[in-house]
């Protein structure tokens, strides 16, 4: 019986591999190829796989004539040989792309098909999905990296590995990967099986299309189809992104995202960034003096708010805003291109961040001058009314060029203790204290130092603070070297008091306006910076643009 198969898959190249077995020895001597080719046509079926044996044996050995003879065999009008040669040049190409590797990563896979190398989740946390547990050969294919993805989109054909390879290209993968994984999507299947596919999608892109962060669902054909329509729009513009930190549950940053900068110039991918090459952290990352370093850290940080608007499928309030405050072209195209292609969601945040492009939204200048009955209307409110409303007066009165409200202020920072009746008109008082510019105000503002004036950001917890440190900003406007300093080990400590800022108001370091906090702002931008690379790179912008 003579092998008449049309095709030739992915089981026998991997059968010529292992086949091959002392494939790299030096002693291996492959025969003719007119002989391979003329034993491939033989009645035989041993003399046949002999051959094919020897040329997987022999890789090393094939001169490039060989080979050219070997690839024209692929169209060959027998089907037998046509098959053979097909797998034949596999089975060389792969010998000679991965060498020793090749035997290592194919043992790996197959122990993925036995009971203890199978992918378990030990639990599922709602929201964030589930907990992995990878089995041994999982850790070592992971440990081998992106080198070997082709390998393992090919090994997605095998049904009894798929779920394992699958989580493995969720931390070694790109957008080769992502394409592979929605192919391999089943149009029926057990919920668990095709969760793990829909899972390495979510960890590649963040999109959570078919994902149930409570546990393994019915399998919904439909999620196959939402996945192939979303990769038919964004295919030509998907970008890898590297270097991002892995953990073990499903609170990964995505390591493919869309190019919304080739997007929105509606250019492939590949060739917008011919034209316009990335520059990503490790390009930025060591700070250095000079014009060239900074317009590269500004295109940097631009590039990234704009790919931003892109990641997880829906951008995030804090990028829109951002894109408002920074004045370049390439923000207001990104934004106007947003607001065509996403719906209403998103249309009033847009809009607002449209209005600081057109000067709609900048804060207004000081009031008209008061008459002299208002001021004094205003300067008896300062000895009654609640801490805050004292505190708005004597703002009110320096808006008009008036310090009378200068004692209330230092009355409202000399208040302890502070806590939550009080810091609110604190912080305020800081404020008018800074732009004032009177030096009586350094010795109280001084003894702030040790208060907490950012709520549950002041203890290390997590949830709602207030952001900055209006005192140390007041004190910087004074002239006080030491809180300036103060803050710059502040941001190089991780920024836990978000002196780079918050949405959606601009931050201490960009109401400064002083380019001697870029250096210690360039290492917020590191991915796994958790929500301060936004705020970082936006400052950052400002303070090369505007800062002094």
């Amino acid at each position: 019986m003579r092998f008449d198969r049309r095709t030739v898959g992915l089981g026998l190249v991997l059968a010529l591999l292992l086949a091959a077995g002392g494939f790299w020895a030096e002693d291996a001597q492959p025969k003719n190829m007119t002989s391979i080719l003329d034993r491939w046509r033989s009645e035989d079926v041993a003399e046949r796989e002999a051959a094919s044996e020897e040329v997987a044996s022999g890789w090393e050995g094939w001169s490039e004539a060989d080979l050219a003879r070997l690839r024209a065999a692929r169209e060959d009008p027998d089907a037998e040989v046509a098959g053979r040669a097909r797998a034949a040049v596999s089975a060389v190409e792969l010998h000679r792309k991965y060498g020793p590797r090749l035997e290592q990563v194919q043992a790996l896979i197959g122990e993925l098909a036995k009971p203890e190398g199978k992918v378990r989740s030990t639990m599922f946390i709602n929201p964030g999905g589930p907990i992995v547990e990878w089995s041994p050969p999982m850790q070592e294919l992971e440990k081998l990296g992106c080198a070997i993805e082709p390998l393992l989109i090919d090994a997605l054909a095998n049904e009894s590995v798929r779920s394992e390879v699958a989580v493995v290209l969720s931390r070694t993968g790109g957008r080769e990967s992502v394409a592979g994984l929605i192919r391999a999507l089943p149009a029926h299947d057990r919920a668990e099986r095709g969760y793990w596919l829909v899972y390495a999608l979510w960890q590649l892109t963040g999109l959570e299309i078919g994902i149930d962060h409570k546990g393994f669902t019915p399998w919904d054909p439909e999620v196959r189809d939402a996945w192939q329509a979303w990769l038919d729009e964004s295919g030509p513009y998907l970008l890898d992104v590297y270097d991002h930190p892995t953990t073990n549950h499903g609170w990964e940053e995505p390591r493919v995202e869309v190019d919304f900068e080739a997007k929105v110039a509606k250019v492939p991918r590949d060739e917008f960034r011919k034209e316009h090459p990335l520059v990503r952290y490790v390009d930025i990352k060591t700070w250095q003096d000079g014009t060239e370093y900074l317009q590269r850290l500004r295109e940097y940080c631009l590039s990234y708010l704009i790919r931003s608007l892109s990641i997880d499928g829906y951008p995030e309030r804090e990028v829109v805003l951002s894109l408002g405050w920074i004045d370049d072209p390439k923000a207001k195209h990104a934004l106007e291109s947003l607001r065509a292609e996403k719906g209403s969601m998103v249309e009033h945040d847009v809009a607002w961040a449209l209005s600081l492009h057109a000067g709609e939204g900048s804060i207004p200048g000081l009031p008209p001058p008061a008459s002299e009955t208002r001021l004094e209307e205003l300067r008896s409110q300062l000895k009654g009314g609640s801490l805050n409303s004292r505190v708005a007066t004597a703002e009110t009165l320096w808006g008009h060029g008036q310090k009378d409200g200068l004692p209330t202020l230092l009355e409202v920072v000399r208040l302890r203790p502070v806590d939550g009746t009080n810091i609110d008109a604190v912080r305020e008082a800081c404020m008018v204290l800074g732009r004032m510019g009177d030096s009586s105000a350094i010795g109280p503002l001084r003894e702030l130092a040790g208060e907490n004036l950012n709520g549950i950001l002041g203890t290390g917890g997590s949830g709602w603070g207030c952001a900055g440190r209006p005192d140390w900003v007041a004190l910087v406007r004074l002239g006080d070297e030491e809180a300036a300093k103060r803050i710059e080990r502040s941001l190089q400590a991780g920024d836990p008091y978000q002196l780079a800022g918050c949405w959606p108001v601009l931050s201490d370091v960009d109401s400064l306006g002083l380019k001697r906090f870029l250096p210690s702002l360039v290492p917020l931008l590191a991915e796994g910076s958790g929500g301060r690379r936004v705020p970082a790179a936006r400052t950052i912008i400002r303070l090369i643009d505007h800062g002094r």
